[in-house]
């Protein structure tokens, strides 16, 4: 059998993507007006306040809630703002001083 057959196949890893912690918007209901990292950190939701986290539109949102996170999706942004709530995208480089 030739050398390149037998030897393991050896994938790629980008040492440079972005990995976000992701929230949907049916999760949110657990959390109170202010949603951060630290709030959703305190609710269960997500691993670690120092991660960046990502709102995702699955679901929907019945009450008007102010959100700072690091990235937002265009349908969650569209659906908090459809019921008066408040987007906000913090720096990715505020999450390492938290």
């Amino acid at each position: 059998m030739p050398l390149q057959r037998r030897l393991p196949k050896v994938g790629f890893n980008n040492r440079s993507r972005t990995v976000y912690q992701i929230v949907n918007l049916e999760d949110l209901a657990r959390v109170s007006d202010e949603i951060t990292p630290k709030t959703l950190k305190d609710a269960g939701l997500i691993g670690s306040s120092k991660g960046l986290v990502k709102i995702l539109g699955k679901g929907e949102v019945s009450e008007a809630l102010n959100v700072r996170v690091h990235a937002i999706s265009a349908s969650a942004a569209e659906k908090i703002s459809k019921v008066g709530g408040k987007v906000e995208i913090v720096s990715k480089g505020a999450s390492k001083k938290d």
